[in-house]
């Protein structure tokens, strides 16, 4: 019988839970060597990708892009943050950053499938495109 990837991750989940450093480091060093000896490390990589999504869920956490003009602040950071967690109801939050000049000022912030344009550029373009339908 074939195990998909998904089925992997939701078992391995299983596993470690509460288990200690030690023991999760056994379990996954298992659960390796049984995907090598079963010709299925293949799956690895599907695998890993299933059981952050699976993690994330379990112990809601969100991982959030943030794209801004110029670096933020600690506290432009701090307050992006808790609204997120206000807004998603996560535990935590895993923020990425990037700069892109091209969005003027403000932010961009990506969650999920979720998209929050409050970029000067986007405003601009708003504006601009209400300006042409007058």
């Amino acid at each position: 019988m074939k195990i998909n990837p998904k089925k992997y991750a939701t078992a391995l989940i299983e596993m470690l839970e509460g288990a200690d450093e030690k023991q999760s480091k056994k379990i996954i060093s298992d659960f390796a060597q049984d995907l090598v000896r079963n010709n299925e490390s293949f799956k690895l990589e599907k695998i890993i990708r299933e059981f952050s999504l699976l993690f994330d869920t379990k112990y809601s956490i969100i991982n959030v892009s943030i794209t801004s003009a110029s670096d933020l602040t600690l506290e432009s950071e701090k307050t992006l943050n808790d609204y997120i967690k206000n807004n998603t109801k996560a535990k935590e939050v895993n923020i990425k950053k990037s700069l892109d000049a091209s969005i003027i000022g403000g932010v961009v912030i990506r969650y999920g499938d979720k998209i929050f344009n409050a970029s000067l550029r986007n405003q601009l373009n708003k504006l601009k495109e209400s300006l042409l339908k007058s």
